[in-house]
């Protein structure tokens, strides 16, 4: 709150935990400089205690923010697509996919740990699709209730699937990129918190068309 010029756009509360996960965006809106999103997961987002935010900063060359956009149930439009609720804790992780959408703009995964689709804190992972200013212009939800996830594998309560999320281009070369989620330490795949990763092939919607567990 005191550097860099954020302060200007938003107040960062303590606890908040503003800088837990840091993705590079690319040049989102065009400038010639690199933009990035910072995880923020334990914002409490005007009501919504813990819900978790992201903020999409719009860098100068000297690092400062010339602008910036949060997106969370209450900001940058993500609220119109998914409720976020107390304690999922949005922004936990993040990768910048690319071009999910085919749209010319890179999109962002979003990690939501603690989310309780399904059981408690099974967890859930966010594509969401970015216009040049940072605002959600849509948004897909993987988890056991949305995005066909519960087609291929179940979670298990409080397996933390979304602590970790990474993109991994296009895997198997179908023309769509792909993602990989980690659930951590908690699965219990062969013995009690054993962990294990999902790798997510997507379509161009953000949902999955196929999964493979490791």
């Amino acid at each position: 709150m005191l550097y860099g010029n954020l302060n200007s756009f938003y107040t960062i509360y303590g606890g908040d935990n503003f800088g837990w996960a840091v993705a590079a965006l690319e040049d989102l809106n065009s400038d010639g400089v690199v933009d990035m999103a910072v995880g923020v997961p334990h914002s409490d987002d005007v009501a919504a205690g813990g819900a978790g935010a992201v903020y999409v900063l719009f860098l100068e060359t000297n690092g400062n923010v010339k602008n910036a956009q949060k997106l969370s149930l209450s900001y940058g439009n993500l609220g119109s697509f998914y409720t976020i609720g107390v304690n999922d804790r949005l922004g936990t992780s993040l990768s910048a996919l690319g071009d999910v959408d085919g749209d010319n703009i890179v999109d962002l995964a979003i990690g939501t740990y603690a989310d309780d689709d399904g059981g408690l804190n099974m967890g859930a992972a966010y594509i969401v699709f970015l216009e040049t200013n940072g605002v959600a212009k849509g948004a897909q939800k993987l988890s056991m209730l949305y995005g066909n996830f519960n087609a291929f594998y179940s979670l298990q309560a409080s397996v933390y699937f979304g602590y970790a999320v990474g993109a991994l281009g296009d895997a198997d070369g179908d023309g769509a990129l792909d993602l990989a989620s980690g659930v951590c330490w908690a699965d219990d795949d062969g013995g009690t918190n054993m962990g294990a990763v999902y790798v997510l092939f997507l379509d161009t919607t953000g949902s999955a068309r196929a999964v493979q567990k490791l």
